[in-house]
């Protein structure tokens, strides 16, 4: 276990395309961080070491402006004996990016120091000097940093241009996230800053400490949901709702959300990391760089996390590309959600049972068990009840059934439907047992004579009846067939012949 001291957290703050984004994943770096390339495609092979299954995803990083939108959160070592948490804002963009800088207002509340980016390969903006009047203003503590110095024989050149401009600022510090020129000594002032404020109880210190310290040890009892839909379908929203916290940028234009946003929610002494990902349009609708980063992104947490929720625009109804995304889920054998979002907006135009019924025969034939919920996150209509049956799902997700049961269970399977003729042998299929190996998802080991043999329709047949038998109803469950090698099963085939079975 990680003994550093946590000194709190500090917020990254700038106009656009100033280098946050940057600076933050060579800061806290995640398991996998997508970069966007000036000559487009994406490059995800960049690993360090945090491995933290909760949140995987690093933060998009894109030539073009105002790439972040939300708030971003990640763990910082800054020596052997201290860490923070850096918080990642979208860039001030003036009077046009009003919801995009409250996020930065609410990080630089939550923080006990900024540090305050400015662009060194150009020369001062005016937003720059409205940004650094705002932190001077309000005698908020701050580190004033130059990014994009890859030179250090250049790294000089225009700070007297933003010392003229703006005299208030001290010990402008040249940095460059690309090269790590200047890196080792802005670590350095953080752990002199922070450590010189020290404005924090030491109660919630350590409160902090441990909680970075359980991050850094894969804490798997904080389970993952990850809220995926098509773009302006209101998954921000129903994040928001789900928190009780405007955590997530909301907006009537379609794609607000381009990084995964990951906040923390307790429900009944249960910890769930709460996942809002982009919107995922059809591929051929895909269009620019960082829409395609943000959809892998999306598509990413689908696989990371523990459970998929998947919101569908009442008004809209569930499309081919929703039923291709509810498919990935399922085909990871994730607990799946599907909530109906702005019922609101119906105002009874059909009942609740009609639309699920059309949805399901539409759409979810083949999955009959996934649950359905109706929610608006205006009037809060259905959140709690979504909870609960979030809570359900999770908690079917890591049930273990024992042994005894579940061949209790097969032979009853077996035995209301019995397995077809393998005509090669003109014998059935023989089970011998089954056994549950894992959780998230449950999955369960059936030996059996010959398993390759076994039809893909028979396999279903089991797969369903196991879910009802055994209480998995609502969740996918997996299953792997073993057999004896064609050798082995040839000659126990042969044994069943001679003895009259």
């Amino acid at each position: 276990m990680e003994h550093r001291k946590y000194l709190g957290k500090v917020a990254l703050i700038g106009r656009v395309n100033v280098g946050k984004s940057t600076l933050f994943n060579h800061l806290a770096p995640s398991k996998v961080i997508f970069r966007s390339l000036k000559k487009g495609g994406l490059n995800k092979y960049r690993r360090s070491g945090r491995t933290r299954h909760m949140n995987s995803h690093g933060v998009i990083e894109s030539p073009q402006p105002g790439a972040t939108r939300d708030r971003l959160y990640g763990r910082c070592v800054l020596d052997d004996d201290h860490l923070c948490e850096l918080i990642d804002c979208g860039g001030y963009e003036g009077a046009t990016s009003v919801d995009y800088w409250q996020q930065s207002m609410v990080a630089i509340a939550e923080s006990r120091l900024v540090l305050f980016l400015v662009d060194g390969s150009t020369q001062a903006h005016p937003l720059d000097l409205e940004i650094g009047l705002y932190l001077k203003k309000k005698q908020i503590p701050t580190i004033y940093i130059m990014t994009k110095q890859d030179n250090k024989l250049k790294a000089n050149d225009n700070l007297g241009e933003f010392y003229n401009r703006m005299p208030y600022l001290r010990d402008l510090l040249p940095i460059s996230a690309t090269t790590g020129i200047g890196i080792a000594e802005l670590k350095q002032r953080l752990v002199n800053q922070l450590c010189e404020l020290g404005s924090q109880s030491q109660q919630k210190i350590r409160a902090h400490t441990s909680s970075l310290q359980k991050e850094a040890l894969l804490d798997v009892s904080q389970l993952s949901v990850a809220i995926v839909g098509k773009p302006n379908s209101g998954k921000s929203s129903l994040l928001n709702a789900l928190v009780s916290e405007q955590r997530s940028c909301v907006a009537p234009e379609a794609g607000t959300t381009r990084d995964p946003v990951d906040v923390e929610m307790k429900y009944y002494q249960k910890y769930y990391r709460i996942i809002d990902t982009a919107g995922v349009r059809r591929r051929t609708k895909v269009s620019g760089h960082l829409e395609k980063i943000s959809v892998s992104l999306s598509l990413h947490a689908i696989q990371e996390a523990h459970m998929t929720i998947l919101v569908i625009d009442a008004a809209i109804g569930m499309t081919d590309q929703d039923a291709k995304i509810a498919a990935r889920a399922l085909a990871a054998f994730k607990p799946l959600l599907i909530v109906i979002s702005k019922w609101d907006l119906m105002k009874g135009s059909i009942l609740q049972q009609d639309y699920t019924k059309n949805l399901r025969q539409r759409h979810l034939s083949s999955h009959r068990f996934v649950p359905i919920t109706f929610i608006s996150s205006v009037t809060k209509y259905g959140v709690s009840g979504l909870r609960r049956v979030m809570a359900n799902l999770t908690q079917m997700a890591a049930k273990r059934v024992s042994t005894s049961l579940a061949n209790q269970a097969l032979q009853t399977i077996v035995a209301q439907q019995m397995p077809h003729v393998i005509s090669s042998f003109h014998k059935r299929i023989k089970f011998y047992f089954i056994t549950q190996v894992s959780v998230y998802p449950p999955t369960f080991v059936i030996k059996c004579n010959v398993a390759t043999s076994l039809k893909e329709s028979y396999k279903s047949y089991v797969s369903k009846s196991l879910q009802q038998e055994l209480g998995f109803d609502q969740i996918p469950i997996r299953i792997f067939y073993r057999g004896k090698t064609d050798h082995e099963a040839g000659e126990g085939l042969a044994e069943q012949r001679k003895d009259g079975t």
